[in-house]
């Protein structure tokens, strides 16, 4: 460190690097710990200017005076680090509006608005196929499956926190009606941490009669129940912060699922009779899974059921990737 801040006429020594991966590492944990909902990545690509200011701090001042230099470097940072937050919000935001084709009327017409409404109910129809992408702050995530029988491809309720406005969700219809996209996203406001009222709650259920392509990203301070039991999901990705999280895996299909995870308690349920491989990818997590089930291949760090590879149309891929969580996962007795 001496010789870095040396006064003696000596060059700085490209100090902006360090500070630049010290900023973006400092952001990435934050975001993988789900305390920001931003693409890190994206807000980098738009901020690159940063780089060039650093690179002429030192050129300017760094020979001269490398204790000014740094110190003129840190609040550089300091300051540059809620502005890439804002701007990456703001992205965000700008990218979500008037992207999706929207349906919420009976007559299936095509809208550009958003639906606030405290239920949502959209006819199954035609639909062969669908994907869902949720993304909520803070609170409670119930998803399971309708009936058989049920005409819906989603139905379900929505109660918005106290200061806060009703999760907004959008559903539309490409390729003759037959793919659906639907999207809901945490409403917008303030939370208050001081009451139990102020997180929302979504009670969901989706169609078993089609394959679902699911994209779930939860933030902090969230409860998430999925129930995939009974449900065809041949994509999985879920992404929480310091979350819990219990997930039970569909019982028929190929299922390929990712869970992502900062400081969470999770819990994953894999039904008895399908077989699965699991793959665990954990900094400091806490990582146990069911030997007995799911025996511990060579590598240490895979784990697959006896008949997986006589299965490629009924089985299930999980990879699951941590830093801090707790993570359980558990053979159950098929529904």
């Amino acid at each position: 460190m001496s010789n870095l801040l040396n006064g003696g006429g000596r060059r700085l020594g490209s100090i902006f690097l360090p500070l630049i991966l010290i900023g973006l590492g400092a952001l990435l944990l934050l975001q993988n710990a789900g305390l920001i909902q931003v693409s890190i990545w994206d807000v980098v690509g738009r901020l690159w200017p940063l780089i060039p200011v650093l690179v002429g701090i030192e050129l300017l001042i760094g020979q001269r005076f490398p204790r000014t230099a740094v110190l003129v470097m840190l609040l550089v940072i300091i300051c540059a680090v809620p502005a890439i937050v804002l701007f990456g919000l703001v992205a965000v935001d700008s990218s979500q509006s008037g992207s999706w084709t929207v349906n919420i009327t009976s007559d299936h017409s095509h809208s550009q608005t958003v639906s606030r409404l405290p239920r949502i109910e959209e006819p199954l129809a035609d639909v062969e196929r669908a994907e869902v992408e949720l993304r909520l702050g803070v609170g409670e995530l119930h998803l399971s499956s309708l009936p058989a029988s049920s005409p819906w491809l989603i139905a379900g309720d929505f109660a918005a926190g106290s200061g806060r406005e009703a999760p907004a969700w959008e559903v539309g219809r490409i390729q003759n009606g037959e793919h659906a996209e639907i999207r809901i996203v945490s409403g917008s406001g303030t939370y208050d941490f001081n009451s139990e009222n102020s997180g929302e709650r979504w009670d969901l259920q989706l169609s078993p009669e089609i394959p679902i392509e699911m994209d779930l990203k939860a933030g902090v301070v969230s409860q998430v129940e999925l129930d995939l039991t009974r449900l065809l999901v041949p994509e999985l990705e879920v992404e929480v912060g310091a979350a819990q999280l219990h997930l039970r895996l569909p019982a028929h299909g190929h299922t390929e699922a990712t869970v992502e995870a900062g400081a969470a308690d999770i819990t994953i349920d894999i039904p008895a009779d399908t077989p699965a491989r699991i793959r665990t990818r954990g900094g400091l997590a806490q990582i146990e899974v069911d030997t007995r089930a799911f025996p511990r291949l060579d590598s240490s760090d895979v784990y697959q059921s006896p008949g997986y590879d006589a299965s490629p149309d009924n089985r299930i891929d999980l990879e699951i990737r941590t830093g801090l969580a707790k993570v359980e996962v558990r053979a159950v007795p098929s529904q």
